[in-house]
């Protein structure tokens, strides 16, 4: 980031600051002017809808979850609060990527003007701790980690510690939500399950068992419609409940997975650093044109092992048979090495096996909890490659972009399936983020690390204004559905993510 860029975006957080309020008042709605009964509002979801934001479930980020602030649109009709959130009671919560309970949610941080990358820091955290409210009051039963596949678990979710800091919990959740008679409930299916699984490097299965599904592990779509299906349908035959179902977003283009640069930055990485680099590969590159274009003849374009090129000019100076050859010169050099499990599994007449590595392209994706890795005296993604877990390739990409087209079309499905069942598009409020579209009143939201960004410090998960995006979402099916006039919150009036200068 230039410095001009930081100063503009120091003006802007001034601004953003300044103009911050409470959400608009919905002072002037009456019971009889809503069409439908939301006097129950249940939401059943993961991350996203729990208000997780900055790394950390703390109690200002629970306030901002979408399914709060529809909700919070609406007490004053029922002139009492109609969503009772398990408050975490904590200011900065427990940073789970972390893995430390002493660290909280993040802050961004450049060191410097100069600085490329902005740093997550955490502030000091606390343990979670169990909510000293009731059980029986409990609206929300959104829990960070929540997956598809334990919503009918009859023993609960038993090993979520955000689900567990609620005593008195027993059942399924579905069944807990039923037996309280909801008129509305608002569904959030699949987030998690992506979300989780990209935020793994898609290290886990995408086809795994549902007896051993693991947390890493994307469930398979057959299993994730029947779950659905049969969540929907409880909730249908047993109560009188509308169902407002949000489809799945498409993670990728946080700045968690988007942010760091696929190749070498020549602004990190001096020549010298590139150069070793680029030496410790030479026998594997001699073994790799061996394999190319002596032992096996000459393979097809489609069969080659690429060789590890860091020319900084995109030519070999000394030229030589590797470099000499078209389809090597089209590799990108000082991309970053990455070791890649779909590469096959070649080995030399003479026994050597050539191990499965090779340069990122461009679009392959590096995980920003890996940054602090990252720089000029780190081996890692020069001469020390990154693992599967540090990386969604194009492959792995393909699998997540595929699954969520395969999981939204089911939950369109269901959603088609009755006339108490409304889906909330959500993850056409992420294309238009992507497109540069996301506005209000004109201002442009990003997926990047800066004050108008639609997600929070962490990278991945939703801040303030963002949730604001949602919930309008929801009003919107609100009022399209009941020809109610329940007013819209306004994102720019929220507080964005604040990135400080100097450590």
């Amino acid at each position: 980031m230039t410095k001009g860029i930081i100063l503009l975006s120091i003006v802007l957080l001034c601004i953003s600051g300044c103009k911050y309020e409470p959400p608009a008042s919905a002072s002037s709605l009456t019971e009889e002017s809503i069409a439908l009964d939301f006097s129950r509002t249940f939401a059943v979801g993961g991350t996203y809808s729990s208000g997780f934001m900055d790394g950390a479930l703390f109690t200002d980020g629970q306030k901002y979850s979408y399914p709060n602030l529809f909700a919070q649109s609406l007490s004053e009709i029922y002139e009492r609060d109609i969503f009772i959130q398990a408050d975490i009671e904590s200011e900065n919560g427990f940073n789970l990527e972390e893995g430390d309970n002493t660290k909280g949610k993040y802050k961004l941080v450049y060191e410097s003007l100069s600085s490329m990358y902005v740093k997550r820091i955490p502030e000091s955290g606390q343990q979670i701790g169990n909510w000293s409210g009731d059980d029986t009051d409990l609206n929300d039963y959104s829990f960070p980690g929540l997956k598809v596949h334990e919503l009918l678990n009859s023993n609960g979710d038993t090993n979520n510690p955000y689900y567990n800091r609620v005593e008195g919990l027993n059942g399924s959740i579905i069944d807990q939500i039923v037996d309280k008679n909801p008129t509305m409930v608002i569904l959030s299916l699949g987030n998690e399950d992506v979300l989780s699984f990209a935020f793994n490097g898609a290290s886990g299965s995408d086809q795994p068992n549902l007896n051993t599904i693991t947390e890493i592990d994307l469930i398979k779509p057959e299993d994730f419609q029947n779950i659905a299906v049969s969540v929907v349908n409880k909730i249908i035959n047993e109560t009188d409940a509308e169902i407002f179902i949000a489809n799945v977003i498409n993670p990728i283009e946080t700045p968690f997975f988007n942010e760091i640069d696929w190749a070498l930055e020549l602004q990190e990485y001096d020549t010298s650093y590139i150069a070793a680099a680029g030496r410790f590969y030479e026998e594997l590159n001699e073994q790799i044109a061996k394999h190319n274009f002596v032992e096996n003849g000459s393979l097809p374009l489609s069969e080659r092992r690429s060789i590890i090129n860091f020319q900084l000019d995109a030519y070999c100076e000394v030229p030589t048979l590797i470099c000499e050859i078209p389809f090597f010169i089209d590799r990108v050099n000082r991309a970053r090495v990455i070791e890649d499990e779909y590469l096959d599994s070649d080995t030399l007449s003479d026994g050597t096996i050539l191990p499965k590595i090779r340069q990122l392209t461009e679009g392959e994706k590096i995980l920003y909890d890996n940054l602090p890795n990252l720089h000029r005296e780190s081996l890692l993604s020069g001469i020390q490659p990154l693992n599967d877990s540090q990386v969604l390739t194009h492959d792995e990409i393909v699998v997540i972009e595929n699954r969520i087209q395969s999981y939204n079309q089911i939950l369109d499905g269901i959603a088609g399936s009755s006339n108490r069942i409304y889906l909330l598009d959500f993850h056409s409020v992420i294309e238009k983020l992507q497109a540069n579209e996301l506005n209000d009143d004109g201002v442009f939201y990003t997926n990047q690390f800066d004050e108008l960004s639609f997600y929070s410090s962490d990278g991945y998960t939703i801040n303030r204004r963002g949730q604001a995006f949602l919930a309008n979402t929801l009003i919107e099916k609100l009022n399209e559905i009941s020809e109610s006039n329940v007013p819209k919150l306004k994102p720019n009036l929220f507080e964005g993510n604040k990135i400080e200068i100097g450590l």
